[in-house]
């Protein structure tokens, strides 16, 4: 693809700043009178160098996640105007232009998932899928949902028949 230009450190760059995804929906501050819950966005970071007969910055693109590395129609997406920087480096909270952000469904089912970066200009240019990974705590929080690895109906009484 003409102009296109990522090297294996803007990769892992990308790849590393997934690792920032928040835990958005994973935590919960409650109170008597109110509940609040975190944001359901998700910081995504790259670098994009656009060929040198475009326009300039900002950039329209589609953010799409997929189930699969490769091949599929989108679970989600949404398009946002990516400011880029000298360097091509941009910043983007994906959720944020719907009002419930990224859906907490996506993710419910356990399975890897997959972003795919396309800009739009004359020749629509469409980044590698990346894997979206998850922060520790994100993992730690996975184990709320059992107790010490087992499901609460394991210690759920049996009653005795009458």
């Amino acid at each position: 693809m003409i102009g296109r230009s990522i090297s294996l450190q803007s990769y892992l760059r990308a790849v590393g700043l997934l690792c920032s995804l928040a835990i958005a929906g994973a935590q919960q501050s409650q109170t008597a009178a109110n509940t609040t819950t975190v944001p359901r966005l998700v910081r995504f970071a790259g670098t994009f160098q656009p060929p040198a007969n475009s326009s300039g910055s900002p950039v329209g693109a589609t953010f799409a996640i997929y189930a699969a590395q490769d091949g599929g129609i989108p679970l989600w997406s949404e398009d946002q105007n990516v400011a880029l920087d000298a360097s091509g480096n941009y910043t983007v909270l994906l959720g944020a232009t719907r009002n419930e952000g990224v859906p907490m469904e996506l993710f419910a089912a356990a399975e890897p998932r997959w972003l795919e970066v396309k800009f739009h200009l004359l020749d629509e240019v469409g980044l590698p899928r990346v894997l979206m990974v998850s922060v520790p705590y994100a993992l730690k929080a996975a184990d709320a949902e059992t107790i010490g690895g087992l499901p609460p109906s394991a210690f759920a009484l049996a009653t005795a028949p009458d």
